[in-house]
């Protein structure tokens, strides 16, 4: 995540950078196949080595495969051919760019993106792009998000994540909500429900 410009309240202890919580990364990386993009970080958070900054501009960018990706992955089944990973600024005016960028690139490319954002439902962003998503998974718990400096801080916020799959729709022909159940304060990863029945038995 990067987070240049003014973020919201919760990013009020001076640093305006902060970053995925690795663990939680992980397992979303291991389930989607491997991310190949992070479409807003620093040199500082970045969680993938193709990675754009603020000079990048995300916002400019084509987050579609290179020709090098796309040779490397094409001969893996769908679902692991990996996607792009995004966990935004969370600033008024931002956001609602990223989730119009995000929502674009998903269908102009056919690739999954994965976003890791608040669940503004009354907006009119949400309406006219999040609930275009395949899937929006609410999470139980809050997540810790990382300062450069390794601070750790849960957010006082609730999160989703909001996942675009190029085009896909739900069988039902509607997002699908999809709740996870995390433990009361998300620092130790993110366990989907398959995950978390196996940890159980082991």
């Amino acid at each position: 995540m990067v987070a240049d410009r003014k973020i919201s309240p919760r990013h009020s202890s001076g640093s305006e950078e902060w970053g995925t919580p690795l663990p939680f990364f992980e397992e979303l990386d291991l389930e989607f196949g491997g991310f190949y993009l992070d479409a807003a970080a620093s040199s500082t958070n970045y969680k993938v080595d193709r990675y754009f900054s603020k000079e990048q501009d995300a916002l400019s960018q084509s987050w579609g495969m290179t020709p090098k990706e796309k040779a490397e992955r094409s001969s893996a089944p769908g679902a692991k051919r990996g996607a792009v990973w995004l966990n935004p600024p969370y600033s008024r005016g931002v956001l609602s760019e990223f989730f119009k960028k995000a929502h674009e690139e998903s269908e102009k490319h056919g690739i999954t993106v994965v976003m890791l954002v608040p669940p503004r439902t009354s907006t009119k962003y949400w309406h006219r792009y999040a609930m275009k998503a395949h899937e929006i998974r609410a999470i139980f718990g809050r997540v810790s998000f990382v300062r450069s400096d390794g601070y750790q801080n849960a957010a006082p916020a609730d999160s989703v994540l909001v996942i675009f799959r190029g085009g896909e729709v739900s069988e039902a022909g509607y997002v699908l909500f999809n709740p996870i159940i995390l433990g009361p304060i998300m620092t130790q990863g993110y366990y989907p429900p398959e995950s978390r029945r196996e940890r159980r038995k082991a």
